[in-house]
């Protein structure tokens, strides 16, 4: 099985992916998993696609991200500025996750709605060129218990959101 991994490299995940899943193993990283799905990149996900014969693209971010961290903490003071844009871009989106579902505070269901949010933008974009060959699907490492939960499903969607 041939398989890309969409990763923040700031987790550290690559080893931890590689001892739990067998298969050939590719990897983009973009902060956050912030990854925009422009046409420009879409044709380079074609292009990997099938040179390197993909049949799955996973999105994994783990429950401590630094990112998603820093924009939670960031939404406890809507008003204050952000010096981080991926933070500021965030909390935004969270804000309007919030008005929704006002005792949205644990971090695994954001990241599980983030990454979920990801798969539908990836999905929409590669508008069947692939499918029914590529299966598009998120994880979250729980670096506590050196597990991946799989496969994400949040509670609750985002409307809009983009890091970058």
């Amino acid at each position: 099985m041939h398989h890309l991994y969409l990763i923040c490299p700031t987790d550290n995940l690559e080893s931890a992916i590689c001892n739990c899943f067998a298969g050939d193993h590719y990897f983009v990283t973009s902060l956050g998993n912030a990854i925009a799905f422009n046409d420009e990149e879409i044709q380079e996900f074609n292009g990997w696609m099938t040179a390197c014969a993909i049949t799955n693209i996973t999105f994994v971010l783990a429950d401590d991200n630094r990112f998603v961290r820093e924009a939670l903490a960031s939404t406890r003071v809507i008003s204050t500025p952000s010096d981080n844009p991926l933070a500021s871009d965030l909390a935004r989106a969270l804000n309007r996750g919030l008005k929704q579902h006002p005792t949205l505070t644990d971090p695994l269901a954001i990241t599980a709605g983030l990454l979920e949010h990801k798969v539908q933008q990836l999905q929409a974009k590669l508008n069947g060129a692939h499918e029914p060959n590529v299966h598009v699907g998120a994880t979250i490492y729980k670096r506590a218990e050196g597990q991946f939960v799989w496969p994400v499903k949040a509670h609750w969607r985002l409307a809009g959101y983009q890091l970058n």
